[in-house]
């Protein structure tokens, strides 16, 4: 049974939505090649990823929870999620394709994922029963090039953000040093690599690569560290910056919501029926140890501005 869910993923470009899901925040860009970069895949996220990646895996999670791989009888009554006309989002790839820099390996995931997304969208809209054992193979067969692409297209995406990020980031802490700021933006760094295990459907946890989450999440935890050892030497500065308290405490939720996913994984925890069903629902976020809600602390405190 795929339990993929649903997450949205805030990553710090113009308008990045991604793994499953993300909103934008602001723009990172400055140089010329890292704006180029962000003009590519813009028109992509702001027509395909704002939208349907979470409504494509909620209608995959519950065609599959009720059929698996055994066909709709004609008789079944088949009642599905709809998604959106794909146009503007395969206008929008085929524009991204058509931009400087060459990215062949972005251009190749886009280009699946718009053909699984265009086939899921004429075999649901609307969904035909009587068509059903006809379809059922070709359906889930979209289902699985859609998970692929959408993966891969959430890899390279975060490379190109992470590019820019740390660019930004590193040019800053060489002018001013570890400031107060800079540690903070650290957190934010570390947080971005932290979520991009986020990326995984929550069916599929025996492929999380755990060691590397771990690895991942203690470089969080010596961030967090390092702001709380700011604050107990200079509490004064650390009180009159703008939201510093909020930001390490949605930081830590952050560790936590890591620390539950790397233990369902790691222990092979199943979910639970209701857990089922509230991911099925699309509110993977508030179930414990699920990349939804790794996704959901990880949005919390990134939108702490």
């Amino acid at each position: 049974m795929a339990l993929s869910g649903s997450l949205r993923v805030i990553l710090l470009t113009t308008a990045l939505a991604c793994g499953k899901r993300a909103k934008p925040t602001e723009n990172v860009a400055d140089t010329p090649e890292n704006q180029a970069l962000m003009r590519k895949v813009d028109g992509y996220l702001t027509k395909c990823q704002n939208d349907h990646p979470e409504t494509v895996f909620r209608l995959e999670d519950r065609y599959r929870e009720r059929f698996g791989e055994t066909a709709p009888l004609p008789s079944a009554e088949v009642a599905l999620p709809r998604i959106s006309d794909p146009k503007e989002c395969l206008d929008a790839i085929a524009a991204a394709k058509a931009m400087a820099p060459a990215l062949p390996e972005f251009d190749a995931a886009v280009t699946a994922f718009g053909a699984a997304l265009s086939i899921i969208y004429r075999l649901t809209t609307p969904y035909d029963r009587t068509q059903a054992g006809r379809t059922h193979p070709e359906l889930l067969a979209a289902f699985d090039t859609f998970d692929r692409a959408q993966a891969l297209v959430f890899d390279q995406i975060y490379q190109i953000n992470r590019k820019v990020h740390i660019a930004q980031f590193e040019q800053r802490v060489r002018k001013e040093g570890r400031t107060l700021a800079n540690l903070v933006e650290e957190t934010q760094l570390r947080g971005e690599d932290v979520v991009r295990f986020a990326a995984i459907p929550s069916g599929q946890l025996d492929q999380l690569d755990v060691p590397a989450l771990s690895a991942s999440l203690t470089l969080l935890e010596r961030a967090i560290e390092g702001l709380n050892a700011f604050d107990a030497t200079k509490p004064d500065e650390t009180r009159s910056f703008p939201n510093f308290y909020r930001h390490v405490e949605h930081a830590n939720q952050l560790a936590v919501a890591a620390r539950q996913l790397a233990y369902r994984a790691r222990s092979n925890v199943a979910f639970s029926d209701s857990e089922k069903l509230m991911i099925s629902a699309g509110d993977e976020a508030a179930v414990v140890g699920t990349p939804g809600a790794l996704a959901h602390a990880y949005n919390r405190m990134a939108e702490i501005r």
